[in-house]
């Protein structure tokens, strides 16, 4: 193993620990999708500044940390790197110290110089100003009604520093509202695709059951984040690939995950500019009778159900229910950090087609249904699901939401099915998907 992946390793190993027995004591020091893919980015950002600043950044492979000079030779990478991401895994899990501490073999000052120099530029870090968004009445996020003690996770994390300056990109078109034909649609496919399972008039295949459960990682204790999920993604690519060469092992996963540290913020930007409502407020309060903006009248419309409950994002490993997340619905940060990911993937790999599907094959197990994860103390079926192209995989984590019921499909795309998807259609300035794709696109573009 190359100490490109060793540290890839220990990096993914910290993230899972920190969502591990967690208690009302312990909670996760990087917790949500949007701290865990800051700590992902800044770990592979000082891995591949000292990596290839170590050997004088050559063949252009230029710092991301602007006018960092190269290291006196001879300085060798691996300590390098090494050094710098123990030094980030240090100042970002601090219980996990003595962990990292069995893992690195020597010292090196110049990883040491490029941690600290990427520490300091405080990415991604909120404003000390901030006004979180007020909450009016109709089309705007509340809270889940099965978890009312819930927060509002990252209401200012999106006016944070993004990670690469060219990855500040326009706003998204704002979602489709009830009364337009774009909502209907989308809302009564959740109602029976992402309903909970006692629904009387649910139509989820198993398959889509297990696509929904297959891409989680919603906080799971012993699992962690998306940006875990989609880094063991991107390893199974590179597998699969032949991919053993150091330097582009360390090309392609600071790529992908500054690519996700970027995802996570613009996401949540996007998130708290609009502040739009997940289906299980719109659906039970999608007539104008419920809700606290009611007026006074009957429960009338194919969509409208007071009662309706959906699927829910699994605790897994635990006993506890299903739930919705602490944020906003649109776009969903699973289809902007999956987009983002396998978009640089498939541009690393050089697909020159950027909608439309690629021929990356993969297989992969999630841990979501590795046969060892339980719900509820029952032991989940393993499975090894096959993706004929990256592309397609892009698509079904994105639809996956749909079928948990947590999102609605324009938070993702406005592709109606994969046939319309893969040829490039529905993929304009709506949900998380084109938003994921363009940062990865910026980010390449920018540097190569």
């Amino acid at each position: 193993m190359t100490s490109v992946l060793q540290w890839n390793a220990i990096a993914l190993e910290a993230l899972r620990l920190d969502f591990t027995d967690l208690t009302a004591a312990k909670r996760p020091e990087q917790g949500g999708p949007t701290l865990s893919s800051r700590a992902m980015a800044l770990v592979h950002m000082a891995m591949h500044d000292a990596y290839f600043g170590a050997q004088g950044f050559p063949g252009g492979n230029v710092p991301y940390l602007t006018g960092l000079a190269a290291a006196v030779p001879p300085t060798d990478p691996d300590q390098a790197l090494a050094t710098a991401a123990y030094e980030v895994l240090c100042s970002l899990y601090k219980r996990q110290h003595p962990r990292f501490n069995q893992a690195l073999s020597s010292h090196n000052p110049y990883g040491a110089k490029v941690a600290g120099l990427v520490l300091a530029e405080n990415f991604a870090v909120e404003p000390n100003q901030c006004t979180p968004p007020s909450r009016p009445d109709r089309y705007f996020h509340q809270l889940d009604p099965l978890n009312p003690d819930q927060g509002m996770l990252g209401s200012c994390y999106g006016q944070g520093k993004t990670f690469t300056t060219y990855a500040v990109l326009p706003e998204l078109d704002k979602p489709p509202v009830p009364g337009m034909p774009a909502y209907t649609d989308d809302a009564k496919e959740v109602l029976v695709k992402g309903a909970h399972a006692g629904y009387e008039g649910l139509t989820r295949t198993p398959d889509e059951t297990m696509a929904g459960q297959f891409w989680a990682y919603d906080g799971a204790n012993e699992i962690g984040t998306p940006p875990r999920l989609y880094n063991q993604v991107v390893l199974a690519v590179m597998a699969k690939k032949g991919t053993t060469n150091a330097a582009d092992q360390m090309r392609l996963l600071a790529l992908v995950n500054i690519a996700m540290g970027d995802a996570g913020i613009l996401a949540w930007r996007e998130k708290y500019r609009y502040f739009f409502w997940r289906p299980v407020i719109g659906i039970r309060q999608h007539d104008t009778s419920t809700g606290p903006a009611a007026i006074p009248g009957g429960v009338n419309g194919a969509i409208a159900d007071p009662f309706w409950l959906p699927l829910g994002a699994p605790r897994t490993n635990t006993d506890n229910g299903r739930f919705t997340p602490d944020f906003p619905a649109y776009p969903s940060g699973h289809a902007t950090f999956g987009a983002a990911a396998l978009q640089m993937v498939r541009l690393f790999y050089g697909q020159t087609d950027l909608r439309k599907a690629d021929n990356i094959e993969f297989d992969f197990i999630s841990e979501e249904q590795n046969g060892q994860s339980t719900e509820k103390g029952e032991v989940r079926t393993r499975h090894v699901r096959h993706f004929d192209s990256c592309w397609r995989a892009i698509y079904e984590n994105g639809a996956s939401r749909v079928f948990l019921g947590v999102h609605w499909r324009f938070d993702a795309f406005e592709s109606n099915s994969y046939n319309q998807f893969k040829n490039g259609n529905g993929i304009n300035n709506i949900g998380g998907v084109p938003l994921g794709l363009t940062i990865a696109e910026h980010i390449y573009n920018a540097r190569f």
